[in-house]
Order: C-alpha cells, then structure tokens, then sequence
C-alpha cells in the first residue's frame, strides 16, 4: 500500500482530468441541472428523511435531526464521520488512543460513555453496525462518505425505533437505491497537499442503469482514498545508562536495589542523541469502498433490493505525537515510538430488503449480515517498560510488539408493518431480532525485554486494592497458544480471547393520530428481551502467577417508551415536545490480574446493570419571509441512571461498574437565511451541559471512582457557521463558500481531575478549544463542479486527546506526554460530476 505514498500530485491532478473527458462524453447533452441552493429549490426540495421508519420531509418530523444530502456534503468536503462532526453541533467524536489512528468513541448530547455497549447507534441503511467495548481496543467502525444518498443525525434517545443501541441517538448513512427508469452517474475526483505534511487524493465513481426498464436496476460504486500523513516517526535513541532505565520511584524498593546494584535512576527526559527521521507523514490513511445493489420489482406492489457494502481502511501508523519531540509552533509533529503502528480494518453486509404494497400498509423485511475483521499491531515498548521499571525510557533493542485482534459478525432481521394512508391514524408495528458476536484477542511479545523474572515470580507484597507499590506478584513469562501470531513469543500478557455473545428480540410501535388537522399526538414503545453472555481467559505475568479465566451472564427485558405532542401552527411552522426512554444492556466484568489485589467476584463486581435515561425535549421548525428564513431548534433535557462507567486500575487493568447518575442539558439549533436569491447564510450551534449527580465510592478503599459534580468529558459549544455566495455568469455558474466550525475547551470538572477521586492526576490539563475556518471557490460547468479549497486556513493546532504515560508507574522518574491534533492546512482541488 506505501506505493501510493510517492504518486506526485501532478499524476493526480492528471488523472482527475481524465475521469473528468471520461465522464463529459457521458453528460455532454445533459442540461445544466437547477440550483439546488436557491430560496426556491431549497424550499421545494427540502430532505426527504427516514428518521422515523417513514419518509418525510425534514421539516415536519417532530424530533431534532440533522440531515445532509451528498450536494451538501460535497460543498463542505465532508469525507469522514469526523468532517460529519464539525457541521453537526451534538455530535462528538474522541480519537485520543495512542496506538490506533482508526480508534473513535462517539456521542451525542453528552451521552458519552467509553465503557459496556455503544451509547450511539451507527446504521447502514438500516442496518446496525456498532460495537461493545469489550477487551482492550474494541471501538465501532464508521463508513466513509461517498455514494451517499444523505446522512441523518438524529439527536435524543431513538430506543422506540432504533432500540437499545441508539440511547443517545443514532447516525444514519442511507444508499442511493437503484432507479428503474433513469441512467445516473456520479463521480468524485481530488487531489490536496497538507503544510508539513504528505499529499492526499481519491477518486470514485458511481453508476446506476436500468436493465429492464421499470422492472430491473443495477447501482455499482468505487473509491479510493488516500489521506496523507503529517506525523514524523524519528528515531529515539535513548542515551546508554549501563542498564534497563528504572525510575527511582522503583529503583528505592529493596527488590530493584538487589537485582540492579549501583545502578543510578533516570531522572528528567533525555533528549534523543541524534533525532534521526524514520519515516516522514507516517500516519497515512488508505480507504477503499465497493458497493453493487440489485433492485427488482416483479409486479408493482413489490420491491426487492438485493446489496452488499464492502469497506477496507489501512492505517500506516498512530497520528499521536510525543510532546517532548514536537515543535507544534511551526506545525512539526513527531512520535517516537520504536514502530510503525499499522492497522486495518475491513468489513462488508450483505443484505436483503423486500417491501410489499398491501394497499392500506406496507410490508418492509430486512435480513442483513455484517462481518468485520480489524487488526493492529501496537508498539508497547514504552508501556510495557513503565509497568516493569517505572520509565517508559528504553533502548532501541527493546521491543514490546502488541497484536490485536477484534472480529464482530452481526445477523439482524427486522420486520415492519406500516400505514400508507393520509387518514388521522399513522402507525409503525416492528418485529426485530439481531444475534451479535464480538471477539477480542491481544499478545504482547516481551521477548526482547530484559525483565529479571524470578523462576516462581515474584514474592507477594500485601497492600491494599488500588495501591501501587513495586514488585507486583507477577508470575514467569509464558508462551502463547497455537492462536499467538508469533510462534515461540514470549507474553508478558494474552487476552486470548474475550467473547461476546449477544442475542436480542422486541417488538415494537408507534401510532400517529391527528387529535385535529393540526394537533397530533404520538405514542410508542418497544419491549426487549436480551441475553448477554461474556468470557474471558488472561493470562502472563502481569495477571498473576495463574491464568484468570471468567464468564459472567446477564438477561434483561427492557421497555422502551416514547409520547410527543406536535401541532402544525400554519404550512410552514410545526413546534413539539416528547418524552423518550433511551437503554443499553449491562454485562459482565471478567476477573482481572492478581497484582491489583482486587477481587471484583469478593466485592461484588462481577456484573454491571443496564443503565437507562429519561429524555424531555421541545422544539420548533419553520420558515418565515417566504422561506427565505429557516429555523430549527429545540431544547432538552435528560436524566441519565445507573451508568456504565470504565474504571482503570493504577495496576493496568480495568474494569465497568454502573457509575451513579448525570444530567445533561442544552439546546440545539440550525438556522439558514437567504438575504439576496443569491447569497445563503447559515449556523448550526449547539451547547451541552452534563455532569454526574452522586458520589460513586470506591469500593474496596477511600476515595470516590467519581463525584458529584464531575463532568462527562465533551465539549460544552459547537458552532458550524457557512456562507455561501452565487455568482451567474452566462451558462457558467461561480461561487464562493467559507465555513468556520468552533468547538469549545473541555470543562476543567472531568473525573481525572477531582483530588477526591482515585484517578486524579494533576499532570493532566483539560482538552483546549479551537477554531477551524475552511475556503471552497467553484464553478457549475453543466453536471460538473470544479473547486479549488483550503481547509484549516489559519493552521490551527489544538492540542486534543492529551494524554500521560502511566503516572503510577512513572512516579519521580520521566514522563511522556502525548497529544493528536487536526490536519494542518491543506490546499486542493475537487471536481464532483452528476447525471
């Protein structure tokens, strides 16, 4: 995959070209198409959304949703879930893990939880797609955005519809489905190069044709990506000390002073001796997408739409960079890891959708099933050495390899009767079932590491849970299993494996009635049954002299209900108020290491509950001076109960408990105004309040796991504001675009940073706000669009996801701080064709 890295930009400027003439003989009769940005098109083609199992307009569905269609998202060069984050203010996206470029934690609203099952729901179409947190490096996948019919972010618990995996909201990808009647194309070409960094392009192409008219279709797509990287990966040649580093916070213990006599500790942060670059843009990132959907409609009641959706993504490395080796000033971003840190992540969903038109209802059925293979290779020399010696300082013959592997197989059928008719009384009956499968491996090859193991491991040292004093009781290095990806590799630790089983059936509806033409009252509610069943086998020395192997079982049957209350005050003008119940199953916690001195079965700790909230929201959409103003905003509020929260171990491990409760409050707002038929102008802003209510004790020693008043990690305001600016010119049609996108610091109340609570850490600052403005100057040629842009104008470079390497380990010995940041400025050029 490297080879793409030293295509020249030039190659790629002329290869758009040529896809360009390719696609000029398909369209040249074409007629220029209509301004889909002026007041007129706006008003009267506003999105047509599934937000509630029907189609409607955007405007008269009683809930917040944020809806783009692929015109919309071509004019903001949205690429990823998050470019999709930055123009959606509820929507929050986390990558802060050191090791994987491709690991994401999503939320909306606040509902944000790293721990237990998803709190936001990911669909393809209507097909779920997220993912259990379960081992260490499980997150969900997310589809890139190309060949889309639109994106709906549907904000609040979805639990009526969507169910348990949609308890803050869900985001929704839908397809275009193949036309019977119409040729279509669409094709997407770019070429960028990003300041300090690699240059990235794609290109992709759609094409939909009936092959027998009105009775049989065919729609096939392809893209290609590839992201330059930005992050340098040098050399850290650490300066020769006669032995293994070891902090003094280890080296004063009488194990240490025994087994490295006259060894003096390092203090301070070495500089490397010669920073030597290994390799430059390191964190590049490759995607390919295949989709082909099959549409037959044997008589007119019926329509069968057969696809499958294939994605791969290929990460070269972590885009995170080490502080102490960064000049982020001057945008010069370095990590100093001993490896690259590649992964890949592929997945494909085969599915079926039949939908038959019984007169006064439908009848939609849709069987899908989603595989996924991800896996990384991670570099925990720095890690590991922290654990054994307290410095993450180490020699450039040390390696720590880590190998990950997380599979997910989904099998989901769902079945829904739905009204068809304009009568007073619209309704949604749903039969649904999903069986979900996850498994996580790890092995972390200490082969290299010179770790004085004694032959029985280590004498025990009794001191109280969460207490870390060296030498833990680890036991000798083992080998590991015939499923090892390293013959003969010697594991300081083996998850090998943790498995998920998750079976889930409900039933569920909602009926519409119109109490008069304008006042309608909803209600809904679904009924689940689900069983969880997880298990785990750990094993190597930092678990303990034996292998820790667990199950632990959970069954639930939650009810999820929904009312609301809207009234159409003229054609243009709906307000509404709901009230919604969002849940998400519990679980279990295998037993963890024996060096914690914790036992989670002894302190009952071996399950966690469903954790469930309450959701009010009101809100108002409409247009006024003829459309040419556009609002829609509301407001809510959400009590959250029971909470699965993450708590990690100063000895490494993990493990979720339900975490008290929180509030979170806000309010949401999209407004769109068109001053002159020519000029658009426009703002989604968001705020968000959310914080624990309740003391959570620790349970086996003082302290609190967290407190009340604490805040969920996020940020408070997100503001995405665009003009947009059209200039006729003949059968030539200019404009000029500029977003700026705002998301504002973390509060400085997050859980870490409360002295009351067992992971305070002082060294730890809150994440900073920032500021992105981005430029696109185009023209409309017939079907095609050309556009030169630069996003990240003033090179904005805030220093998100900081982190620390292990403090407890690292206590009066170095410490390494790590950050990522958004790609530098960048300049490129798009040309988008649609027939």
């Amino acid at each position: 995959m490297t080879f793409c890295k030293h295509i020249k930009l030039r190659t790629l400027t002329a290869g758009v070209a040529m896809t360009a003439i390719g696609w000029s003989s398909l369209v040249a009769a074409q007629d220029a198409e209509a301004g889909a940005n002026s007041p007129e098109g706006f008003a009267g083609n506003s999105i047509v959304v599934t937000a509630q199992r029907q189609a409607q307009s955007l405007d008269d569905v009683p809930i917040s949703v944020a809806a783009f269609d692929t015109r919309a998202m071509d004019e903001r060069g949205v690429r990823s879930i998050d470019d999709l984050s930055q123009i959606s203010p509820g929507l929050v996206i986390q990558r802060s893990d050191t090791r994987n470029a491709s690991a994401a934690r999503i939320s909306i609203r606040g509902i944000n939880s790293a721990a237990g099952a998803a709190t936001t729901g990911i669909y393809i179409d209507d097909v779920p797609i997220q993912a259990r947190s379960l081992g260490y490096s499980s997150y969900s996948v997310f589809p890139q955005v190309f060949d889309l019919e639109r994106v709906e972010v549907l904000r609040g618990p979805q639990g009526t519809l969507f169910g348990a995996g949609a308890q803050g909201g869900a985001v929704r990808f839908i397809t275009p489905a193949p036309s019977l009647n119409d040729l279509s194309v669409y094709g997407r070409g770019e070429v960028s190069t990003t300041e300090n960094g690699d240059e990235s392009w794609e290109l992709g192409a759609a094409v939909g044709v009936p092959l027998i008219e009105g009775k049989l279709a065919l729609r096939v797509s392809a893209w290609h990506r590839f992201e330059g990287g930005y992050v340098d990966r040098m050399i850290y040649d650490r300066p020769n000390g006669g032995g293994p580093y070891i902090s003094s916070f280890y080296l004063n213990h009488p194990y240490y002073q025994a087994a490295y006599p006259g060894l003096t500790p390092v203090d301070g942060t070495p500089e490397p001796t010669t920073g030597t670059i290994v390799e430059e843009d390191s964190n590049y990132l490759e995607t390919d997408i295949v989709r082909a959907a099959l549409r037959f409609t044997p008589i007119d009641e019926l329509d069968i739409t057969a696809s499958v959706f294939y994605q791969n993504t290929y990460s070269n490395d972590s885009g995170t960079y080490w502080l102490n080796l960064s000049d982020v000033e001057n945008h010069d971003f370095v990590q100093g890891n001993n490896q690259a840190q590649p992964s890949s992540d592929e997945f494909y969903i085969p599915s079926l959708e039949v939908e038959y038109d019984a007169g006064p209802f439908s009848i939609v059925s849709t069987t899908s099933y989603f595989k996924r293979d991800q896996e990384a290779f991670n570099d925990y020399t720095s890690f590991e050495h922290a654990i054994y010696f307290g410095s993450y300082l180490s020699d450039l013959d040390e390696s720590t390899d880590a190998y990950q592997f997380n599979e997910q197989e989904n099998f989901t059928q769902e079945l829904r009767f739905q009204s068809n008719g304009e009568g007073p009384v619209n309704w949604v009956l749903g039969f649904f079932y999903t069986d979900n499968k996850q498994e996580a491996r790890q092995y972390n090859d200490i082969s290299t590491l010179p770790v004085p193991f004694p032959e029985a491991g280590c004498p025990p040292s009794p001191v109280p849970p969460f207490v870390v004093t060296p030498p833990f009781c680890y036991g000798a290095p083992v080998e590991g299993s015939d499923r090892s990806p390293v013959d003969g590799a010697v594991l300081g630790n083996a998850l090998d494996p943790m498995t998920l089983d998750e079976t889930q059936a409900a039933v569920f509806a909602q009926v519409d009635y119109d109490i008069t033409e304008r006042l309608t009252l909803t209600a809904g509610v679904r009924v689940a049954k689900t069983d969880v069943d997880i298990s785990a086998t750990n094993y190597g020395p930092i678990v303990g002299p034996e292998p820790v192997i667990a199950e632990a079982q959970q069954s639930e049957t939650p009810i999820t209900p929904k009312f609301g209350l809207n009234y159409q005050i003229n054609d243009d003008t709906l307000v509404y108020a709901s009230i919604a119940k969002g849940f998400r199953t519990g679980g279990g916690n295998p037993e963890i290491g024996q060096g914690c001195n914790l036992s989670l079965s002894q302190n009952g700790l071996s399950f966690y509950d469903s954790d469930s909230l309450w959701s009010y929201e009101v809100g108002a959409k409409g247009g006024l001076f003829n459309n040419r103003l556009q609002i829609n905003a509301s407001g809510y509020y959400i009590e959250w109960d029971n909470i699965q929260q993450n708590i990690g171990l100063p000895c490494g491990f993990q493990f979720v408990i339900n975490g008290g409760s929180a509030i979170s409050k806000g309010f949401d707002a999209d407004i769109t105004l068109w001053p002159t038929d020519n000029l658009m102008l426009s703002t989604a802003v968001g705020y968000n309040h959310a914080e624990f209510g309740e003391d959570v004790p620790n349970p086996a020693g003082a302290g609190n796991l967290l407190s009340d008043g604490d805040r969920v990690a996020g940020s408070p305001w997100q503001v995405a504001t665009s003009a947009m600016y059209e200039v006729p010119m003949g059968s030539v049609e200019g404009y000029l675009r500029g977003d700026w996108n705002y998301v504002s610091a973390w509060p400085d109340e997050l859980i870490n940073q409360n002295p009351d609570n067992t992971s305070f850490n002082a060294a730890l600052r809150s994440q900073p706000g920032y500021h992105q403005v981005n430029l696109r100057a185009g023209v409309r040629i017939n079907t095609f669009d050309v556009s030169l842009f630069v996003r990240n104008v003033f090179n904005d470079a805030p220093e998100l996801g900081y982190g620390q390497s292990p403090s407890v380990f690292s206590a009066g010995g170095p410490d390494l701080y790590q950050a990522v940041t958004v790609r530098p400025r960048t300049f490129g050029l798009t040309l988008v064709g649609r027939y």
